[in-house]
């Protein structure tokens, strides 16, 4: 069976696919190709979980958002084929509507790989602007049922502008600078317990100056200028 053209929409985000199915002593066998069109943030994010939606339904879009991949491979419900997909952003702007706060220059490269039942999740190039906070980094996730996560971060940040972009529920007011550069190695879960153990790797500065923070329903606010912390190679 031959797709020479076809448009699939799951959720919001519209496919143009093509490509083939056959069949081999009754085993059914794919080789298709898709690409995303009309994408912006809304629409690749509706992909996500309902219970993650709320979190991204005040932000509006503007930019390049692209996404093409493939898929190949044995179709039936003890194998998984080969999915292989990459994906990025270039020179977009994501706004907080409420607060019509606006993260601009915002581009990374993304692939996704799923290989012989082992799947991986990669954004390279991080970067991104609010006002004059800036962020770079990569990150990478292999096996998402036991994570192995490796990433690298850094950002100088003024508070109030990243907590006016992304509000946090718990906190009514948070102001002060923050210098963070961070590389971290390891599987999530062993991350949770302790990030400096034998098995992880994880080095990196953090630099807090006039701190304030208070925490909702709570009338005591709590500062501390000029801290620094150090994570030690481990």
């Amino acid at each position: 069976y031959i797709i020479k053209t076809a448009q699939v929409k799951i959720n919001e985000v519209l496919l143009n696919t093509q490509g083939k199915f056959w069949t081999i002593a009754s085993l059914l066998f794919a080789d298709i190709a898709f690409k995303g069109e009309n994408l912006d943030i809304k629409t690749a994010m509706s992909l996500l979980p309902e219970s993650a939606k709320g979190k991204i339904k005040d932000y509006e879009s503007e930019g390049e958002f692209y996404a093409d991949g493939a898929l190949k491979g044995i179709l039936n419900s003890d194998e998984t084929p080969e999915i292989t997909a990459d994906f990025g952003v270039k020179n977009a702007k994501i706004t907080y509507i409420p607060n019509n706060t606006t993260l601009e220059q915002v581009n990374f490269i993304g692939s996704y790989r799923n290989m012989n039942g082992e799947e991986s999740l990669g954004l390279k190039g991080i970067n991104a602007s609010l006002k004059t906070n800036k962020i770079e980094g990569n990150y990478r996730m292999v096996n998402f049922s036991d994570p192995y996560l490796d990433m690298n971060f850094k950002t100088n940040a003024n508070l109030a502008d990243v907590i006016s972009f992304y509000p946090i529920d718990t906190i009514s007011k948070l102001s002060g600078k923050l210098d963070f550069v961070v590389e971290i190695k390891g599987k999530l879960e062993e991350l949770k317990k302790d990030f400096t153990g034998s098995a992880n790797y994880a080095k990196g500065t953090a630099k807090f100056d006039q701190v304030i923070l208070q925490f909702k329903n709570d009338d005591l606010s709590a500062g501390r200028p000029g801290k620094e912390i150090n994570i030690p190679a481990g």
